[in-house]
């Protein structure tokens, strides 16, 4: 078989060298086309009958210049998760700016790292015009006028890093479920091809947030009943001279919050917690992943081979050559756009719902806390134990919400009353930290190869 033939050996196509491949590349488009890679594979894939089914497909790799790529480290998956957790926190405070509050992402806010400084803020409080005063940075401009310096150690930085160690957590733990789920993923390759089936990606997904879930269990426990008047009631002696007393350190309250509740205050609710970050993040993730692979690729097979049909209306013969198409740079970057708005309703679909039986929850947590104090002061005594105690107060949970739910007309009207928007909102910053996360996993990948989609004597270098 010649160079410029077509494989007949089956849906993957044979090595071709690097002289072959520039050759036809410079009589296709005109220009020469440089390779990172010089021992340059590609990966072809026979989609004629189902663009979308890559089970079971074969990953090959270039066996003269390389051999099996190495397994992601763990550092570089902990790179790619704080990249892109990182990013964002910073992409929220950028959509915060045009909407004047702060939007939700992608993965929640758990602690206000704001609230303390907006609490002590006259103008915020007096609900005055908007000015640059009242901007992030002029609101902690204030606050370290009037506290000092310490006030962001003891004040924004301990709920900052805690919020932002969730989202390392989730990423990290994600890729890692990831690589075990579906070997192809696990390669240190900037693309993983054939793509993770829905399944490998939905239970990665779930395990990442049940992961999260317990590690967060003490930090929503704090945001439970955090009370920011509380917090600035209490003064701590400021160093610094000519400085007012400044309200006692986040490290302090949270604390303090944990040893009055103990063990059994942190991990109650749990279960509503868990179920909402397994279901949420399972979607999130199979989401993104479905719309940025599975559909970009249905979509290049549909649209290139519409167009390939249209300059060859009377099919190819086996012995014409391939024709070789790269698809335009903007296709993929819009279909990210795509996966992080999907993934962001299809995520809240999940936590908006359960985040409103959790609001109605919290009311049983904090009756369970007032007794807890009263029967630590002598003043009360329990008359059944914890377990009973937390149990019930599921039950009277359910009663809250079908109350609730009665009020509002049905189940679904209340639970998902003002999805619409809240999800809106939150989709800018979620699919911006989404595209982020992907273009730093691929910067962390090697270059051992590219794929490709085979179909009908074309062929789509992806």
């Amino acid at each position: 078989m010649t160079d410029d033939e077509r494989p007949t050996d089956g849906p993957w196509q044979n090595v071709r060298d690097e002289e072959t491949w520039e050759e036809e590349l410079d009589n296709r488009h005109g220009a020469p086309h440089h390779h990172e890679n010089p021992s340059f594979r590609t990966l072809a894939h026979d989609l004629s009958t189902d663009p979308t089914d890559f089970e079971g497909q074969a990953v090959l790799w270039d066996g003269d210049g390389f051999e099996d790529p190495k397994k992601k480290s763990k550092g570089s998956n902990a790179v790619q998760g704080a990249s892109a957790a990182g990013t964002r926190a910073i992409t929220m405070q950028l959509v915060s700016f045009y909407f004047r509050y702060p939007v939700k992402a992608f993965m929640r806010l758990r602690i206000d790292y704001m609230a303390v400084a907006r609490a002590i803020n006259p103008q915020v409080q007096a609900n005055a015009a908007w000015t640059v005063h009242q901007s992030t940075l002029g609101v902690l401009a204030y606050a370290v006028r009037t506290h000092g310096w310490r006030f962001i150690p003891n004040q924004v930085l301990p709920p900052l890093l805690a919020n932002t160690s969730m989202g390392i957590i989730l990423y990290t733990s994600y890729l890692q479920i990831l690589q075990h789920q579906y070997a192809p993923a696990g390669h240190a390759t900037k693309r993983a091809y054939p793509p993770p089936p829905c399944w490998a990606t939905f239970t990665a997904g779930a395990a990442a947030g049940a992961i999260q879930s317990l590690f967060a269990a003490p930090l929503d426990a704090i945001s439970y009943r955090f009370d920011v008047s509380e917090l600035t009631k209490q003064k701590s002696i400021s160093s610094e001279p000519n400085m007012k007393l400044a309200p006692i350190s986040f490290w302090a309250y949270g604390r303090r919050i944990l040893s009055e509740i103990g063990l059994h205050g942190v991990f109650a609710g749990y279960s509503l917690s868990l179920a909402k970050e397994c279901l949420g993040y399972g979607l999130f993730f199979s989401t993104f992943e479905y719309v940025k692979q599975q559909m970009y690729y249905k979509w290049l097979s549909h649209y290139y081979g519409h167009r390939h049909r249209y300059l060859h209306p009377f099919g190819t013969k086996p012995s014409d050559p391939i024709s070789i198409i790269r698809p335009h740079w903007s296709l993929e970057p819009m279909f990210l756009l795509g996966a992080g708005a999907s993934a962001s309703f299809a995520s809240h679909a999940v936590f908006y719902p359960l985040n409103q039986i959790q609001n109605a929850h919290l009311k049983q947590l904090e009756f369970i806390d007032r007794s807890n104090a009263l029967a630590a002061a002598g003043l009360k005594k329990h008359s059944y134990g914890w377990w009973t105690r937390y149990s019930h107060a599921y039950e009277q949970t359910y009663k809250d919400c079908r109350e609730l739910a009665i009020q509002n007309g049905s189940w679904r009207r209340w639970l998902y009353k003002g999805y619409l928007m809240n999800t809106m909102k939150s989709t800018p910053s979620t699919a911006a930290a989404l595209i982020v996360f992907e273009l730093v996993r691929r910067k962390f990948g090697e270059e051992v190869g590219l794929a490709s989609i085979q179909h009908d004597g074309f062929e789509i270098v992806l």
